[in-house]
């Protein structure tokens, strides 16, 4: 068998298997964003060259030194993400890192319980982070508050409020140029500039981990999650299903879930590393690339 068609790492064994799956990460850089209509949204390849691009960078080997908080509250944050797979020297055809995560088994499209904050929200800004250990690379995005729907007396969150959610992955830039993109499986990332709704549950003292958003396009809603930014497709993830609903009809469901929810949101566990790698060569390497 072949080893190029894939490789997955497990955390706790090491397993070789046959993938099938390929990145159009490499191409994705150079590519213009393709904006959507106000109704529809791009996927398969489109929506991963615009996924791409939208995720913030790290330099490996001179990360920036501005930062919001002081070094050691960075360093204590990035301990969540230390012992990952972010190489110190990149194979040359690896463009892409991905992580299937098995927590995500059972995971609302509207996850009101495990959302300790629910918010409308523009993006105004994100940034990359590697943790002290240089293995792990996790993204902080600064989002404005339009309107607040969830939030509980222990938490201040208030319109015109600036807070931070954050997610594991982003983009990391070696001092060659190559440039290799690190992700959860089916997880997009937010645009800056573009409006969600946001669902986010509690992380640390000034921050919070995005479980979830929906982008607000005029009178519809797409999933920031989903197979939508998998190069071959849609339709095979509980977030699908939502891509182009109407906005009213949208909301009278989360209205429905937060009445069923039971108050704060579930506690994300200490690590947000799942246990399953895979590497991904670009499409030359598969005989597959136009």
């Amino acid at each position: 068998m072949s080893n190029k068609m894939g490789l997955f790492v497990g955390g706790l064994a090491a397993v070789s298997v046959i993938s099938l799956f390929v990145s159009f990460s490499g191409k994705g850089q150079t590519n213009q964003q393709r904006k959507p209509t106000t109704d529809q949204i791009p996927s398969g390849q489109a929506a991963k060259q615009i996924d791409d691009e939208a995720t913030p960078i790290v330099d490996f080997d001179n990360p920036s030194t501005a930062d919001r908080i002081d070094k050691n509250a960075r360093k204590l944050k990035g301990v969540r993400y230390e012992k990952g797979m972010i190489p110190r020297d990149p194979h040359p055809r690896v463009g892409e890192i991905i992580v299937e995560p098995e927590w995500r088994s059972g995971f609302s499209d509207l996850p009101a319980d495990r959302s300790d904050v629910i918010v409308e929200a523009v993006v105004g800004d994100s940034k990359a982070f590697l943790s002290e250990d240089k293995t792990g690379v996790y993204s902080e995005f600064t989002i404005l508050v339009s309107k607040v729907l969830k939030v509980p007396p222990s938490i201040s969150v208030n319109l015109g409020d600036a807070i931070i959610a954050e997610r594991f992955g982003g983009r990391v830039r070696y001092s060659s140029g190559k440039i290799i993109r690190c992700r959860i499986a089916r997880q997009g990332v937010p645009i800056v500039g573009k409006r969600y709704l946001f669902f986010l549950a509690k992380s640390d003292q000034d921050s919070y981990k995005l479980l979830t958003a929906y982008e607000i396009q005029g009178k519809k809603v797409f999933a920031l999650d989903g197979s939508r930014t998998e190069p071959r497709g849609n339709g095979r993830s509980i977030f699908d299903k939502h891509n182009g609903e109407d906005l009213d009809s949208f909301m009278g469901k989360l209205e429905t879930a937060l009445n069923n929810s039971h108050g704060g949101g579930i506690k994300p566990s200490r690590t947000l590393l799942p246990q399953r790698f895979y590497f991904y060569l670009p499409l030359s390497d598969y005989g597959l690339a136009t």
